[in-house]
């Protein structure tokens, strides 16, 4: 019996999903395995707890990196969360109109910029008038996690069912107090989801990085100071001539994708327990 042509055309589309899939994962996988074979010859406890050494000698760590992605995402997060919370909190539940519209469009218009833009403005408010600095670079990455700090609190905000609400209504509680008491608390597991998930977007920016916080090999000894992150090491290493730079370049790579990882799969238990309990 010949196959009908519905039956032809389901196999032809089957087989074209599995080669645009073979095609995708493929680069995908080829860069994890190179990450992970090439950086894992220097992923020790010398390369977290150690300063880098000279470009003769062997070791040597990216504890100044380490110790400057902390500072600066904690300065980004700091500037993100607030304003990308109340943003996205005023447009799921008291925005309305030609107003929420433009201010939606003006969010999407931020998170569709190039992140050096957000480096060309930090460096043209911050950096111009105070140097380069761990603030500076924290303040740029701050600038680009804004949108997806709101976006995901007006996605979480907008799935509160509206019995819940009007349950709340039905008291005589005040509207504000609704909000923040009850829409929050049912909602705070995405909110706090969408958090992490900025965390992880910014943390492995460089553009940003390469002209607001400098670089070198210190330890930066407070805000103010010069910096230097993980993104940019690999992307300062992985340039250098030397083969010792390029050994740590690549360790401090896979170093990054695993906080990454760690930081997405944490987001995904995070919100298959609260679906549970």
């Amino acid at each position: 019996m010949r196959p009908s042509l519905r039956s032809l055309t389901d196999k032809f589309y089957t087989a074209f999903a599995i080669f645009a899939f073979l095609i995708l994962i493929i680069p995908l996988l080829h860069i994890i395995l190179s990450i992970i074979m090439n950086g894992i010859k220097r992923l020790d406890l010398e390369l977290i707890t150690s300063p880098p050494k000279s470009l003769l000698g062997s070791g040597g760590g990216i504890l100044h990196a380490i110790i400057g992605t902390a500072m600066v995402v904690f300065i980004a997060m700091l500037i993100s969360l607030p304003l990308g919370f109340f943003v996205g909190l005023y447009l799921a539940e008291f925005a309305k109109g030609k107003f929420a519209h433009f201010l939606r469009t003006l969010i999407s218009v931020l998170a569709g910029i190039p992140s050096i833009i957000a480096g060309v403005f930090a460096y043209t408010v911050i950096v111009v008038v105070y140097g380069f600095s761990a603030l500076a670079g924290g303040f740029a990455l701050g600038i680009i996690a804004i949108p997806y700090v709101a976006r995901s609190t007006e996605e979480a905000l907008g799935s509160v069912p509206m019995e819940i609400k009007e349950a709340g209504f039905s008291l005589g509680i005040e509207r504000w107090k609704v909000v923040l008491f009850i829409d929050v608390g049912y909602a705070k597991s995405r909110i706090i989801a969408g958090f992490l998930l900025a965390l992880a977007r910014v943390i492995g920016e460089t553009a940003p990085l390469l002209i607001t916080i400098l670089g070198g090999i210190n330890i930066p000894s407070n805000i103010f100071s010069p910096a230097n992150a993980i993104p940019l090491v690999i992307y300062q290493y992985a340039l250098s001539p030397f083969r010792i730079w390029h050994n740590i370049a690549w360790s401090a790579a896979l170093l990054l994708m695993i906080i990454v990882l760690v930081i997405n799969l944490g987001v995904r238990y995070y919100l298959k327990i609260k679906a549970i309990y």
